[in-house]
């Protein structure tokens, strides 16, 4: 694809890492996103953790992965917008007062793939 993005330079050789998220937007202007759903569990269990011993557990261990993803988008877009003269804390402002409504809008309405991936560390 011509306007793909290369891979981060740190993780272009571990073959245990995983791509878990994918958004792109079209000539319309509208969003598509593709989520890989199911690996934070895995993800624990790769660095030494213990597999959650429970629903309830797993879905922590996922919910928590997702808001580290989500955070640091963020914080990425908090950074460029500071590069275009945006001071950081008004386009957190904005982000979030934009995001609450566009959520109320059409969040329930989210439609798209979504590939559940239960990484499993391998063995040896």
């Amino acid at each position: 694809m011509p306007h793909e993005i290369p891979l981060p330079p740190s993780v272009a050789d571990q073959t245990e890492a995983r791509e878990m998220l994918r958004v792109f937007v079209s000539p319309d202007g509208k969003t598509r996103v593709l989520l890989r759903g199911g690996a934070w569990n895995g993800v624990f269990a790769l660095q030494g953790c213990p597999p959650a011993e429970s629903d309830e557990e797993h879905d922590f261990r996922e919910i928590g992965g997702w808001s580290l993803v989500l955070n640091e988008i963020i914080g990425h877009v908090a950074n460029f917008m500071q590069t275009q003269g945006v001071p950081v804390d008004q386009t957190l402002k904005t982000l979030f007062e934009q995001m609450s409504r566009d959520f109320k809008e059409c969040g329930q309405n989210i439609s798209g793939q979504v590939i559940v991936d239960l990484l499993k560390p391998q063995q040896d």
